[in-house]
């Protein structure tokens, strides 16, 4: 009895469903097909802040037409399919959006991400909420595990950072006095900590500082004194001083 009430129950959901919904390859199918006709052609010519505002613009999207569905989604993966043999159909949309469309696009979105970034450094005017959607994007799509997009997103920020900041280390000694170079570190630092914690887990802001750190003070620390002695500017006692900022900036 309780089998046969189950079935008149589905048939009468697919009575006014589309099969698509009930059946989850053609559900799978489906799903494939919109994302192939409607949201890869609006990214396809998309590059840079542009590509990123629309990426996260379509995800926006995306998820408000799983939370529409969510009732339907639950009721069906409840009393219509087998979970021994299908996953559950939200799943199924999760896993048809990353395959469709983070698979290829994620890397020109990650190099979108990095340029805005690169811009905040060098104090140009840029859109904070595009990281701070990004970030979100993360979140919930498996947060900062190993393998995920988050730790795929972070590899390629700390690569970055170690680059940037030993041009900018080369920069500053050929442009500053070794007590001003430590001053613009300290600076530096600080300004890279504010910029980081909007959008980046705690674990993830610590590392990039640690490269920072190193980049800037850690591998840099001899040709400062080296610059200080050709300086011959500073007493023993401002030079000791100076070596002991050098090892003690405050990355935490």
């Amino acid at each position: 009895m309780h089998s046969s009430h189950r079935n008149r129950r589905c048939w009468k959901v697919q009575k006014f469903l589309p099969f698509p919904l009930i059946n989850p390859n053609r559900y799978h199918a489906t799903l494939d097909e919109s994302i192939y006709l409607k949201v890869l052609p609006s990214l396809k010519d998309k590059s840079g802040t542009s590509l990123l505002a629309e990426f996260l613009r379509i995800w926006t999207n995306y998820k408000a037409m799983l939370k529409c569905l969510g009732g339907f989604f639950l009721y069906l993966d409840k009393k219509c399919t087998d979970q021994k043999r299908s996953a559950p159909l939200k799943e199924i949309a999760l896993t048809c959006f990353q395959n469709g469309v983070c698979n290829d696009l994620l890397p020109k979105v990650f190099d979108a991400a990095l340029l805005l970034i690169s811009q905040d450094r060098r104090e140009e005017p840029i859109d904070r909420s595009l990281l701070q959607g990004l970030s979100t994007f993360f979140v919930e799509n498996d947060g900062p595990k190993k393998g995920t997009y988050y730790h795929m997103f972070e590899e390629k920020l700390l690569t970055d950072t170690s680059s940037c900041y030993t041009r900018i280390a080369s920069e500053w000694l050929h442009s500053y006095s070794s007590a001003d170079y430590i001053l613009k570190v300290e600076g530096c630092l600080n300004d890279e900590k504010g910029r980081l914690s909007q959008f980046l887990y705690p674990s993830s802001v610590e590392k990039l500082l640690q490269v920072v750190h190193l980049k800037l003070i850690g591998e840099m620390t001899s040709q400062l004194i080296e610059k200080q002695k050709a300086e011959n500017n500073l007493n023993s006692t401002r030079y000791q001083e100076l070596l002991s900022r050098c090892a003690n900036l405050n990355i935490g």
